[in-house]
């Protein structure tokens, strides 16, 4: 257990810092997602008791921030999906190259007794089925 944790970390070893902030705007998502419906809740709960005249600057300043919160929200997201899956594929492809390289490293007795194409196919089956195992 504590071997395949080690590999594992070390796989994502040189995307380290891109980990850390696909961890960050992740974080930073779930608390605009969490601070969205209290805020609405607040305007709704209280706009029968606005005066005409002093409020209309409080609605539009929240109004602001919700709208601020919102595009902060988005973007997180984006970054997410877009640098998170970038990275994920850049970790598939070192693990594959890495499979394939001790693949070349064995020798041809094991071949004799494996089919090369389905060794192949392991390699790109593998990696994408234990992720939808999880």
């Amino acid at each position: 257990m504590k071997k395949n944790l080690k590999k594992t970390a070390s796989c994502y070893k040189p995307y380290f810092t891109t980990f850390m902030l696909d961890l960050f705007f992740a974080f930073l998502a779930s608390a605009t997602a969490l601070v969205i419906p209290p805020a609405v809740r607040y305007i709704t709960s209280n706009i029968a008791n606005i005066k005409a005249d002093g409020d209309i600057r409080l609605i539009l300043t929240i109004g602001g921030v919700l709208f601020g919160l919102v595009l902060v929200n988005f973007g997180s997201r984006y970054f997410i999906s877009y640098v998170g899956h970038v990275m994920g594929a850049k970790i598939e492809y070192n693990m594959r190259s890495e499979i394939f390289d001790h693949y070349q490293k064995l020798s041809f007795s094991f071949y004799d007794e494996q089919k090369a194409g389905s060794l192949m196919s392991r390699v790109t089956s593998d990696l994408f089925n234990s992720r939808k195992e999880k």
